[in-house]
């Protein structure tokens, strides 16, 4: 997807950096310093439920689009809602991931398990102890390393289970238990052979339920009872045939819930009662037709939720009471889609799903109910994504999942954020997926794969006003639009079609003001364009194509105003092209590639304006690059990586335009990034995360960006003399000192063209005689000197005078 917000304009990168006569050398010997850490800002930022694939950025005003349909303030992955009114609290330390498992810790505060990196913006691997006043136990950090499933509390030992090998600074196969100091319990060590899904303890036993077939060194098919002192009760062996996901222990019963349709040796499908010794009750048979995600026990009843239509021989859905004789209830809510969280009270019964409606009404996710199943109308939280946990006290039901907000708004793929990060009344309700943005004066222009948006029938792409409303523009393209750029007077988009503005049209097209194709603008290129960015006299476009305007050209391209390929720009790149960003002398491409313009560039290079790969700036990125901006002396990218510029970024990074350097700076995101926009000092990161430095962002993220003057380059190192070099005449070859010994040494044009390959010694001395690998004598000049060693590389200039 192309760059389409504000680049700020950099003088040319080689007059800025050199002068003619004077050598100068850049050094690569891993991240750059002297750059401010600029923090994620501001943490109430409305944040939304779904991939945010486009940003584009007017004034004071925020538009984003993609597969999103609701906005909300920022939340993450569990909230603590109070019964009484199920509004957030304003302040609490906020989850940056997804909550799995939930429990009380019995004095106000809570444990809270899952899959994220840090809450409150503090580093906690997926476990951590909230307290009663929401702020994080920083004595308590057993941060195991994988997820966390299932939480049991019993006094001060604290049970989890899930995909764990590592916590409490021990060895753990999936199960343990941590005591108050966060440290897992010595000697207490029941590994388990998979995962672990769901823990209750009752009486002195914890009973463990999951996908195992071994623990404890004993065979247990998926459901076991250890002791205190976590050794399995040998008489306890129920052997579900399937996976058991819920599990919920009283003194006298244990009831488990999964996908199983045989334990204890009787047909018994999917929900089971068992007794102190394993045993089915066979009058207890529910018999749900699909499985059980969740069960709760009440004083009245037992409450199981799942993806089930038909339980206790009746035809109720995804939630339902049973009695002592396993019959349904009168508690009857009626609610639309699976529900895998459940908790009681003794005064309200909470589920936890992916509904969206409950008895008739609009209810997102979570709900509570009475006694006879009715909504409790105080109690309305409209959580934005699946929730997988629930737990209960007095005062607070704790919410956690995949969501990143509750009390959200509707938006339906495309939203506006204000100056201060709230949600504007802006609401285009677009009917499928954005997935690029362009702004032009008081238009924003879309593209993606809808077909309505803006009150009006529009085909992927579509012209919008400040209100939200469709304009008359109505280009009506025939498949999916990918990406967009604007000029003063042309809009050019670029995707999968093959008729756009009333023309075929295959893959790309400039359309004017009345929407229509412009008629001697046909470059076709016979793949899907994923990536525009447009100047005033060439348009660069990236994608999967390999001919455009009938020749031959690999994903990557440069045209002109007419339509037509540029003159000697014929780079190609042997994978996709997703992103470009121009800046005043080079063009940042990335994607998927491993070698662009013959030079080999994992999934991210610089070309100049000819087309030439610049041969100094080689981030090389271990994963797809997806977003690229630029703004002052940073190149910012985004994707899928983990590496690049030299250094751990996951996700998000800032690079030095000169070196290709990770700048010192990390923000740490923990899922992909695909969209970015830079300008005014604001960056603006937008895709799949939860949470960027250990703090809750859903998929929307505003940080203050890099100034152009805030750049502490790396000091001086290698040299060359005489420079300008004369052969023959001041001296008979030109010497390279204090490069790195033995450094691989490469001679390239300004134009990118390489000239000769040459190893410094052991003393880190080079001489060169002025001549290219076939011994020719090269023509006067500015030529580049590039060291590679294992310390990195130096790029020096110089200059051929003949």
């Amino acid at each position: 997807m192309g760059y389409t917000g504000d680049v700020k304009q950099r003088s040319s990168f080689f007059n800025k950096v050199f002068t003619f006569v004077s050598w100068t050398t850049l050094v690569f010997l891993g991240p750059v310093s002297g750059y401010a850490a600029v923090p994620v800002d501001p943490e109430d930022l409305w944040v939304t439920n779904g991939d945010v694939n486009a940003i584009a950025r007017a004034g004071s005003v925020t538009y984003m689009g993609g597969s999103f349909t609701v906005v909300g303030p920022n939340h993450g992955g569990g909230v603590p809602l109070p019964v009484a009114t199920g509004v957030a609290p304003a302040s609490f330390s906020k989850v940056a991931g997804v909550v799995y498992a939930v429990a009380s810790d019995g004095a106000g505060g809570w444990y809270v398990g899952g899959d994220f990196s840090g809450v409150g913006g503090v580093a906690r691997e997926n476990l951590v102890h909230l307290m009663a006043n929401g702020s994080v136990n920083t004595a308590w950090a057993p941060n195991p390393n994988g997820i966390v499933y299932a939480l049991a509390v019993n006094g001060t030992s604290v049970y989890v289970g899930g995909d764990f090998s590592e916590i409490g600074g021990a060895s753990r196969s999936r199960i343990a238990s941590v005591g108050p100091d966060g440290l897992a319990v010595p000697g207490w060590a029941p590994d388990v052979d998979n995962t672990v899904f769901s823990l209750s303890y009752a009486g002195s036993t914890l009973y463990v339920g999951g996908e195992f077939s071994l623990i404890g060194g004993q065979n247990r098919s998926r459901l076991a009872a250890l002791d205190v002192a976590g050794v399995v009760v040998p008489a306890w062996d129920p052997q579900p045939n399937d996976t058991v996901y819920a599990l919920a222990a009283t003194t006298q019963t244990i009831y488990a819930g999964g996908a199983f349709t045989n334990i204890g040796g009787q047909s018994i499908s999917r929900l089971a009662a068992l007794d102190n010794n394993g045993n089915p009750n066979p009058s207890w048979v529910p018999a749900p037709n699909q499985p059980v995600f969740a069960v709760a026990v009440g004083s009245a009843a037992v409450y199981a939720g799942g993806t089930f239509t038909q339980i206790g021989g009746e035809s109720i859905s995804y939630v339902a009471a049973l009695n002592n004789s396993a019959h349904v209830t009168a508690w009857r809510p009626v609610v639309n889609g699976s529900v895998y969280a459940l908790t009681a009270t003794t005064s309200a019964v909470y589920a936890g799903g992916d509904f969206t409606v409950v008895n008739g009404n609009p209810v997102s996710r979570v709900a509570g109910f009475n006694g006879i199943g009715e909504t409790l109308s105080t109690w309305a939280p409209q959580a934005n994504g699946t929730v997988r946990a629930l737990a209960a006290d007095a005062q607070t039901v704790f919410v956690g999942g995949e969501l990143t907000t509750v009390g959200g708004e509707t938006r339906r793929y495309l939203a506006a954020l204000d100056q201060s990060g709230n949600v504007t009344s802006w609401n285009p309700n677009a009917d499928n997926p954005i997935f690029t943005l362009a702004v032009l004066g008081s238009a924003i222009y879309v593209g993606g794969a809808f077909t309505h948006v803006g009150g009006s029938p529009r085909n992927r792409i579509a012209a919008l006003s400040s209100a939200g409303s469709a304009t008359s523009w109505n280009p009506n393209a025939n498949g999916l639009v990918r990406a967009l750029a604007v000029t003063a007077t042309t809009v050019y988009a670029g995707g999968d079609f093959s008729a756009i503005g009333g023309q075929n049209r295959s893959n790309l097209a400039a359309l004017n003001g009345s929407a229509a194709a412009l008629a001697s603008w046909a470059p076709e290129p016979n793949g899907p364009v994923r990536a525009i960015a447009a100047g005033s006299d060439r348009i660069f476009v990236g994608g999967d194509f390999t001919t455009v305007d009938g020749q031959f050209i690999d994903r990557v391209a440069a045209l002109d105003t007419s339509g037509h390929l540029i003159s000697g720009w014929a780079t190609g790149a042997n994978g996709a092209v997703h992103a470009l960003a121009q800046s005043s002398d080079r063009v940042y491409v990335g994607g998927e590639f491993t070698v662009i313009g013959g030079e080999d560039r994992n999934r991210l290079a610089a070309l100049n304006l000819s087309g030439q790969v610049v041969p100094s700036w080689n981030p090389n990125a271990d994963h797809h690059v997806r977003a690229l901006a630029v703004d002052g002396d940073a190149v910012y990218a985004g994707g899928l990586f983990d590496v690049i510029g030299g250094s751990a970024r996951p996700y998000l990074a800032a690079l030095d335009t000169i070196t290709g350097a990770a700048i010192d700076w990390n923000p740490q995101a923990n899922d992909n990034v695909y969209a970015l926009s830079a300008g005014n000092n604001v960056l603006l990161v937008g895709g799949r995360f939860t949470g960027i430095g250990n703090q809750a962002r859903g998929h929307f993220a505003q940080f203050g960006a890099f100034s152009s003057n805030n750049v502490a380059r790396p000091s001086v190192q290698g040299r060359a003399y005489p420079n300008p070099f004369r052969p023959g005449l001041n001296a008979p070859v030109m010497t390279f000192v204090d490069f790195p010994p033995n450094a691989a040494v490469t001679l390239f044009t300004v134009a990118g063209q390489r000239v000769r390959q040459m190893t410094a010694t052991d003393s880190g001395t080079v001489s060169w005689d002025g001549t290219n690998d076939d011994g020719e004598r090269v023509a006067s000049g500015v030529y580049f000197a590039v060291s590679s060693s294992s310390e990195g590389t130096q790029t020096l200039k110089l200059a051929i005078q003949r």
